[in-house]
């Protein structure tokens, strides 16, 4: 019984531990989640963002939704606009062509909400947001918890 009670607090030690570094696992999760697509025949989501990852029984991430998602061949790109406003990247707004770039942007909107709780452009409508996301990072005031200043 001993025994059981010194492994029931290891593992809560370990997870309290781990705790802060679970947005970092899930992004590096999300991230070979997201080089596997573009390996494998070249798909990209196109609406990378919370509402679209499920966690399965076994704590892994399950990416769902995939009504924008399209094939792509290599060095391809394509010109639909579409997305959840807070995640669109730049060259969707600007309609210059997109491919799987697009996602690695929605991923980075994902990482910063995850470690902060909010997505670090938004607007009180989508126009606002999209004229937000095309300022750019130096428009973003980071927390200290995530830069360390």
């Amino acid at each position: 019984m001993l025994f059981l009670l010194l492994l029931l607090l290891l593992l809560l030690l370990l997870f309290l531990l781990l705790l802060p570094l679970l947005p970092l696992l899930l992004s590096l999760l999300l991230l070979l989640l997201l080089l596997f697509l573009s390996s494998s025949s070249f798909l990209f989501s196109r609406d990378l963002k919370p509402e679209n990852l499920l966690l399965d029984a076994a704590g892994y991430v399950k990416l769902v939704d995939f009504g924008f998602a399209k094939k792509l061949q290599v060095g391809r790109k394509t010109w639909t606009f579409c997305g959840t406003p807070e995640y669109v990247a730049p060259e969707v707004i600007l309609n210059k062509g997109h491919d799987i770039s697009a996602d690695y942007w929605s991923l980075g909107v994902l990482m910063f909400e995850l470690l902060t709780g909010t997505p670090p452009f938004t607007g009180t409508d989508p126009m606002k947001t999209y004229n937000i996301i095309l300022k750019g990072i130096d428009a973003i005031d980071f927390p200290r918890n995530i830069t360390g200043r």
